[in-house]
């Protein structure tokens, strides 16, 4: 009888930095007992990792580097604690009082390893923290430099005056002269310096937003370059966080920013307003603003009254709607806000549409703008055709963005 060839299929998953992070999780979640007199750091770790159901790796060459060995012994009792507290606990009885292993997680194990051997655990994220930065300054700074332009092109400096005075006589600069004459057919060089070379200066903590500085400064503080810590690196631009660091602290700062910003109110004021504006001081703003941004909503409120078509303040409630309108003559507004909160990104959002009636053409706006305790945007409407150069802007602020 033929035997039937039998197809065997491996599938390997690929691991990440996000299943290291899970396994920092889970060795938090999970409850272990220890009652060690004299064990050996092998053994005691090789418990916690069975009580645990959580895979567990000593990095014994890293940490012979620092002194500890498989066989250093170890007095514990803990009961009923989380297993990361426990191995935190076995790691700080080992090494002397400068150097103890550190718990890291690396290829979607935890990892028991020296300061040294976590440096090659390291991996960049980028953390979205728009929602808990406030616009207010660079909004003002913006604004300032538009109405100076603005002011600039409606009343230009008078043309100098012309010069009637006689040329002054100038010496021609003399070439040095060169020791070493000139090989025939050779052409004269100009003599230079060479600049030296200025090597780029370590971010200065100073540079970044206060709350920027704040995370550092709760979060390893030792560790970042900035703060005199060569071991992990944090930069923002425009509200986007970029980290590179080890497990540890990319869990710990994660777990911050989820904190800052479930703590945001779930009802805050709320700023509404149609804006009508000219072409080229709407460009200005927004070569000096990002599109569509809160410091763009709040500089456009900040060039004056005038400009303001329809205002409302109002209360933005996390999921609920609000509506607010007005019929005044030849204009007619209509606005909805939802308000929601999204818990896989950990921010809020605000669902805003407007419809403007005005001298008889109308026009409406739909769109989501990402905020938090303070935040907003700026939604565009559709050109009616009355005048070619005016824009209609839709502008919401949330909370004390200015």
């Amino acid at each position: 009888m033929p035997i039937a060839p039998v197809l065997l299929v491996l599938a390997v998953a690929a691991v990440g930095p996000g299943d290291s992070l899970d396994r920092l999780r889970e060795l938090e979640d999970r409850t272990v007992a220890a009652d060690y007199e004299g064990v050996a750091a092998e053994t005691a770790i090789q418990d916690i990792s069975t009580q645990s159901g959580v895979a567990i790796w000593a990095d014994w060459e890293a940490l012979r580097g620092i002194g500890i060995g498989r066989d250093d012994e170890i007095t514990l009792r803990l009961r009923a604690v989380p297993a990361r507290a426990a191995l935190q606990a076995v790691a700080l009885s080992l090494g002397d009082e400068e150097n103890h292993p550190v718990v890291e997680a690396d290829e979607g194990r935890v990892v028991l390893t020296s300061t040294r051997g976590a440096a090659a655990l390291r991996f960049t994220r980028v953390y979205d923290i728009r929602s808990l930065l406030s616009d207010a300054s660079r909004a003002a700074t913006a604004t300032d430099a538009v109405r100076q332009s603005l002011r600039d092109r409606q009343d230009p400096l008078p043309p100098p005056p012309p010069d009637t005075s006689e040329p002054s006589q100038v010496e021609e600069p003399v070439a040095p002269k060169r020791d070493v004459p000139l090989i025939p057919g050779e052409r004269r060089r100009p003599d230079f310096e060479i600049p030296p070379l200025e090597l780029p200066d370590e971010p200065e903590s100073d540079d970044l937003p206060p709350l920027v500085r704040l995370m550092m400064d709760h979060i390893d503080p030792d560790a970042w370059i900035g703060l005199g810590g060569v071991r992990a690196r944090m930069d923002e631009r425009a509200g986007l966080l970029m980290v590179t660091a080890t497990p540890r602290l990319h869990l710990a700062l994660e777990r911050l920013i989820e904190q800052l910003q479930q703590l945001q109110s779930d009802s805050v004021p709320l700023e509404i307003a149609v804006i009508a504006i000219d072409a080229a001081p709407l460009e200005l703003l927004e070569r000096r603003l990002q599109p569509g941004s809160a410091a763009l909503a709040a500089a456009l409120l900040e060039l004056g009254p005038d400009s303001i078509v329809w205002r409302t303040r109002t209360v933005a409630t996390a999921g609920a709607t609000s509506s607010a309108e007005t019929l005044d003559g030849a204009l007619a507004v209509h606005v909805e806000t939802v308000r929601r909160f999204d818990p896989a990104l950990g921010r809020f959002s605000l669902d805003l549409s407007v419809k403007v009636r005005r001298d008889g053409q109308e026009s409406s706006v739909r769109g989501t703008l990402v905020t938090g305790a303070q935040g907003g945007g700026v939604l565009e409407l559709p050109a009616t055709g009355t005048d070619s150069g005016e824009r209609l802007v839709a502008v919401a602020l949330v909370g004390a963005s200015r």
